[in-house]
């Protein structure tokens, strides 16, 4: 299993030739993942495994197994342990079965032509709402994702959102270790910042956030053109949802505006994107989440410096919400 030779299907990892290999799943810069059969509990799961066998992939996949399996959220799914195979580790995931990309999934929804323009958006808006929820766990660990596009966030026939791929996720807190990552990403759902050294932060997930929720209200990508001519817009333009779907409601289609704003600062809080998102889906939910924030006083700590104005208005649309 040397070099960057593909793993054969019907092929085994484990000496005890535990994990049959049915089929490849998806693969990136780093790593590759596996449909496989577990022949000791008889079921399939998703097996990943680095590309090759050297010292700096295996090290990169240590690393995503450690942070997956340290930050725990209903649409991350958990790692089992992680194992060594001729030189090589891996770790195996459930298998998130019968399962669509973010955008694809809407797009599958709207073509099926079963509901309503409300009904759908209420729906993409419930399953952003959850990736939200999930980003703002990763936040507060002091880190974030780095790599937040369609194919990394799957949504199954009941609606249920996985998050995958933590191999990207840096410290917000060193921003040196941000470095390696702002070129790896994928390229369509970078922010602009991701091209310069050490700016990447969790603002930067909210960005490519707002991307996929451009792109699947609107159905069409907010940039296009060439790799090159989508980084110069991305630093000069702010695309308009209102432009492309007029009936977006209001809060929802300035908060996609504000989360696709180049200058980092100028996107939105945490708390502001899950509020919106909860309350186009479900309003009772909004009031929900925001109690939860509200109660992690450790986490209102950091999240709120010099946003004291801003909480302030937003606690008093709470509470009148809630009366």
């Amino acid at each position: 299993m040397s070099d960057e030779t593909p793993v054969k299907d019907d092929a085994y990892f484990d000496a005890n030739r535990r994990y049959r290999i049915l089929g490849t799943l998806g693969a990136g810069n780093f790593g590759i993942v596996y449909k496989a059969y577990d022949e000791k509990w008889q079921e399939e799961v998703a097996l990943k495994t680095s590309r090759d066998d050297s010292v700096e992939q295996q090290q990169w996949l240590k690393e995503e197994y450690r942070i997956q399996g340290d930050i725990v959220h209903p649409v991350f799914v958990q790692p089992d342990e992680l194992r060594e195979d001729r030189g090589r580790f891996y770790f195996t995931m459930k298998l998130v079965e019968g399962a669509r990309p973010f955008t694809e999934y809407f797009r599958c929804r709207r073509s099926a032509a079963t509901e309503g323009e409300d009904k759908l958006l209420k729906a993409i808006c419930a399953a952003a709402a959850e990736l939200a929820d999930g980003l703002q766990t990763i936040h507060s660990f002091g880190r974030f994702h780095g790599d937040i596009k369609p194919e990394n966030v799957l949504i199954n026939a009941s609606g249920e959102v996985a998050l995958l791929d933590f191999g990207f996720m840096r410290s917000t807190r060193d921003p040196h270790q941000n470095t390696p990552a702002r070129l790896i990403g994928t390229p369509t759902y970078l922010p602009p910042e991701q091209y310069e050294p050490n700016e990447v932060s969790a603002a930067s997930d909210w960005y490519a956030l707002g991307l996929m929720l451009y792109e699947t209200i609107c159905e069409e990508a907010a940039f296009k053109g060439d790799p090159l001519e989508v980084l110069i817009a991305k630093q000069m333009a702010v695309p308009k949802i209102a432009d492309r779907a007029p009936t977006t409601p209001e809060d929802l289609a300035n908060l996609v505006d504000s989360m696709l704003d180049p200058d980092p600062a100028n996107r939105p809080s945490a708390q502001s994107v899950s509020y919106v998102l909860h309350q186009n889906a479900n309003p009772s939910k909004a009031i929900q989440s925001t109690d939860a924030w509200l109660s992690n006083e450790a986490y209102l700590d950091d999240a709120f410096i010099a946003r004291e104005h801003e909480l302030a208005e937003l606690a008093h649309g709470f509470e009148q919400a809630s009366e």
